[in-house]
């Protein structure tokens, strides 16, 4: 396994890819125990690239994506600049 995985364990799939748990989260806690020297994936979670390739957030997670301009605002400019769309 690569070595960016290391910490993490496979614990099943599903549609979108595989599930992995981290051996380093505190099940009563739901925080790391190894924060200062965690993994790079960890580090540098979430990052919003692996969501374009149909990851998502756990249940229960505290993480979220937030958008900073509101889809129906992006789709409205797009319907005003491009008359051809008939929806």
């Amino acid at each position: 396994m690569h070595k960016f995985y290391a910490n993490l364990e496979v614990v099943g799939s599903d549609e979108t890819g595989l599930i992995f748990k981290c051996n380093f989260l505190d099940p009563l806690t739901r925080l790391c125990t190894n924060h200062k020297n965690r993994d790079r994936i960890c580090a540098q979670y979430p990052q919003e690239e692996i969501f374009s390739m149909g990851a998502s957030l756990s249940d229960g997670c505290g993480y979220k994506f937030t958008p900073i301009i509101p889809f129906s605002e992006v789709f409205e400019k797009v319907l005003k600049s491009d008359k051809k769309y008939k929806f």
